[in-house]
């Protein structure tokens, strides 16, 4: 293997690992863009994950400090570390490419690793797919091999076909590391036992003329089991995501336009290769279905009270019940129930856009907002000093990944049943219900 470039997955495009320099040891790590003066924020991780107390870069290659510059800013998450630990092992091996010089090979990786070496899933992975491929397509053009690297609780994100993301099938290898010492990545890297010096010993083919018959890499090793091959079954016969379609499928879901993403797919239903693969790409961002979590809550008057307002305060809302997984609060007794509200918290990992309609009786309400992680909104149906009648309260949520969408036009926008259009855009659908029974209650 000759010298290999390292790209830091991200979501706005790779980062190039562009030179890592050992630092005077009384220095923090950090790392820089274009060998600027400014650190970026991830330094303080960064920092931490070479520190032998939290880290393992220096208990694995003898340094404690060292500066990263890479090309363009890589500014929060831990996905990082991956390619960063395997550009660190590069570097020791003498094997890293920077700026300077033309690569032999591209890696491009994404993944956590945690103090024992083991790597990690992370999110977005299709995200910084995407945003990759101009550097798919110049490697695949240039005919230079290209490596992923992807944790193995995110393989099922790959393609089986790399030429739907402008790969090259015949140089591209796909590794997916359960764990990343230094001998994992040799051998995942094909790199040969260090000499005592640290350096690669003399099997190496650095330096192999053109038309060396050196074997080539297998394309694609089998660094560790891959347990979720089946996963990408969906995907066989899914045609080239390359096609024209793709990338405007791709750019209306991140922009959340619903009702023209609906119409498109409708439009080419069974026409253009590019719709199955652009439904696998919204399947696989399909929020959780219980991301959502809905709660009833109640105002009742203390023993001998009454409902008048000054009693009934609706910050005495007390939780009757978590809706189950299928959706059906306990039934509850409509008799001295003076406040009825239901609380809906977002339990996602990144911010989400939800629709809440309700419907009862003769009444309706509908709430439509964008929730960060552990944000809540509450519907209240009866306010202290409203009649609670008897009635079922039927609940419909909508929620999306894209916090740009509208849910409420696209969802008046169609004919076609809700739970279809919803599966079709990889919406999460959920239906709450829960009925007030008996007498209502009588204010005096």
């Amino acid at each position: 293997m000759t010298g290999v470039r390292v790209y830091i997955a991200t979501t706005e495009g790779p980062a190039m690992v562009q030179r890592i320099a050992e630092e005077d040891p009384d220095v923090q790590s950090l790392v820089c863009v274009d060998g600027g003066i400014e650190k970026l924020p991830i330094s303080r991780g960064y920092h931490a994950f070479v520190a032998r107390g939290t880290g393992i870069i220096e208990r694995l290659y003898g340094h404690p400090a060292y500066r990263v510059d890479v090309d363009r800013a890589v500014d929060e998450g831990d996905s990082w570390q991956l390619p960063l630990l395997i550009a660190h092992h590069l570097g020791h091996r003498g094997r890293l490419c920077g700026s300077d010089t033309d690569p032999g090979t591209v890696l491009w990786a994404t993944g956590t690793v945690n103090a024992d070496c083991a790597v990690g899933r992370v999110n977005a992975v299709l995200d910084k797919l995407e945003a990759a491929r101009p550097l798919f397509r110049a490697c695949r053009d240039a005919g230079v091999p290209v490596i992923l690297a992807v944790p193995p609780d995110n393989a099922a994100d790959i393609p089986e076909d790399l030429s739907a993301i402008d790969l090259d099938p015949e140089t591209t290898t796909v590794l997916r590391p359960g764990r990343a010492t230094p001998a994992d990545l040799d051998h995942g890297l094909s790199l040969d036992p260090p000499n005592s010096d640290g350096k690669d010993g003399e099997a190496d083919t650095e330096g192999d003329p053109p038309g060396s018959d050196h074997p080539p890499r297998p394309r694609r090793r089998r660094w560790w089991p891959w347990g979720a091959a089946a996963a990408l079954v969906v995907l066989a016969g899914a045609g080239a995501w390359a096609g024209r379609d793709v990338p405007r499928f791709y750019t209306l879901a991140r922009e959340g336009d619903l009702r023209a993403l609906e119409t498109a797919l409708q439009q080419r239903d069974g026409l253009c290769p590019g719709c199955r693969v652009a439904r696998y790409y919204l399947d696989r961002r399909r929020l959780a279905p219980g991301a959502v979590r809905p709660r009833a809550l109640e105002t009742r008057p203390p023993e001998g009270g009454t409902c008048l307002r000054a009693d009934a305060a609706m910050e005495g809302l007390r939780e009757i019940s978590r809706a189950p997984e299928d959706g059906t609060i306990p039934p509850t007794p409509a008799d001295r129930l003076c406040g009825l509200a239901y609380r809906f918290t977002y339990r996602g990992d990144t911010p989400a856009r939800v629709l809440i309609a309700a419907r009862w009786g003769d009444g309706e309400r509908r709430l439509q907002a964008t929730l960060a992680p552990g944000e809540s909104r509450t519907f209240r149906v009866a306010d202290a000093g409203e009649r609670v009648r008897p009635a079922t309260y039927r609940f419909t949520v909508l929620a999306t990944p894209y916090p740009d969408a509208d849910l409420a036009a696209w969802r008046d926008a169609g004919d076609a049943p809700l739970a279809e259009r919803a599966e079709r855009l990889g919406l999460t659908l959920r239906r709450v219900e829960h009925h007030i029974e008996g007498a209502e209650t009588r204010f005096r």
